[in-house]
């Protein structure tokens, strides 16, 4: 990448907040079936593992609340040591808890309480959702709104990651996120903007009743809302791309001009050669172009300049046919036949 564009990525919203450098105590992330914001989230997560230390001192700032999945599934998406997950699920599933000994539990009713006893001023800690979606699915638009406003007013050292599948919600569940949260970032796929990035999960593992383009997983497409202290609230659009466990963040306007340049290149090269297929040979070598010049053609004049620099005109021998010849002579005439004023007899 070239240092400005380096120099415009890490200025991005986005690249600020995965590498710690801006805060928000409330982040949604928005996702869809179609692209999946679960890497967008991991690397939220990543950046507030807990910090090591003496068993006896050491404070938790990563918990991670299951909501959607068993803690057994959310665990496996969030392999951190020393997280703190936390059992909602079972409060919500229709079978019997299965809650392991030791794992705290907790319901939409007291999350909030939970959440505010591990708060301290010595440590940020972040919360993480794997998704609230059952929130809204088994509680009125009331009650969510509450429970937000619960969540929202939580110590200062706390910050809020929250998932949800937007194609899932109404349009009111869009609406009071984006009133109470601080930042949001909706990812999108990448086709939506015109770009192609990495590959898709049904070409993969091989699924043949999964969406074609869904969760590409060499990157997407994050429109970002940030509200800042200062009132003024900051829009952009980056992508970001993975390779492993390498991360690219890019605005929107350097991933297509690159693809530009990649796709004009390859048509460039592509080209095909228009007279690789004619019954005639269009390249003619030194010899053949010497040849053709001295050819007499018929009927041709050709103008030769005297030495006074004035131009005397010459016609080449025409080809003889018979023994008579036979010329053409032109009388300019700018008699005009026609009476211009014969329309005006009456």
């Amino acid at each position: 990448m070239a240092p400005a564009n380096a120099q415009l990525s890490s200025q991005l919203v986005l690249a600020r907040l995965l590498a710690g450098k801006e805060q928000s105590s409330f982040i949604v992330v928005e996702d869809s079936l179609r692209q999946s914001a679960l890497p967008l989230v991991q690397k939220l997560a990543a950046q507030s593992t807990p910090r090591r230390g003496p068993p006896d001192t050491r404070r938790n700032d990563l918990v991670v609340c299951c909501v959607e999945n068993p803690p057994r599934v959310v665990r496996e998406l969030f392999p951190y040591d020393g997280a703190v997950f936390v059992d909602v699920f079972s409060s919500y599933s229709l079978a019997p808890p299965r809650t392991q000994p030791g794992l705290p539990t907790a319901t939409a009713a007291t999350i909030g309480e939970y959440l505010s006893s591990l708060a301290s001023k010595d440590v940020k800690t972040t919360v993480v959702f794997d998704s609230i979606n059952p929130f809204v699915t088994h509680h009125s638009i009331g009650a969510f709104a509450r429970l937000l406003k619960r969540l929202a007013g939580l110590s200062d050292s706390i910050s809020l990651i929250l998932p949800f599948h937007g194609d899932c919600v109404p349009r009111s569940v869009h609406t009071l996120l984006g009133d109470i949260a601080v930042t949001v970032l909706t990812v999108r796929h990448a086709k939506d903007f015109g770009v192609a990035l990495g590959s898709s999960l049904a070409t993969d593992n091989g699924d043949a009743f999964r969406l074609v383009d869904a969760n590409a997983t060499g990157g997407a497409v994050v429109e970002v809302m940030h509200k800042r202290k200062s009132g003024k609230i900051t829009r952009e659009v980056a992508v970001y791309t993975t390779d492993g466990d390498k991360w690219r963040l890019n605005t929107l306007e350097q991933v297509r001009g690159s693809e530009d340049l990649v796709e004009e290149k390859k048509s460039i090269a592509d080209e095909p050669d228009p007279t690789a297929n004619l019954s005639f040979n269009l390249k003619l070598t030194d010899e053949q172009r010497a040849a053709r010049s001295e050819v007499v053609l018929p009927y041709l004049y050709m103008q030769q300049a005297d030495g006074a620099g004035t131009v005397q005109q010459h016609q080449m021998q025409q080809p003889t046919v018979s023994s008579a010849e036979a010329a053409i002579y032109y009388d300019d005439d700018d008699y005009d036949e026609e009476d211009p004023d014969a329309d005006l007899d009456i």
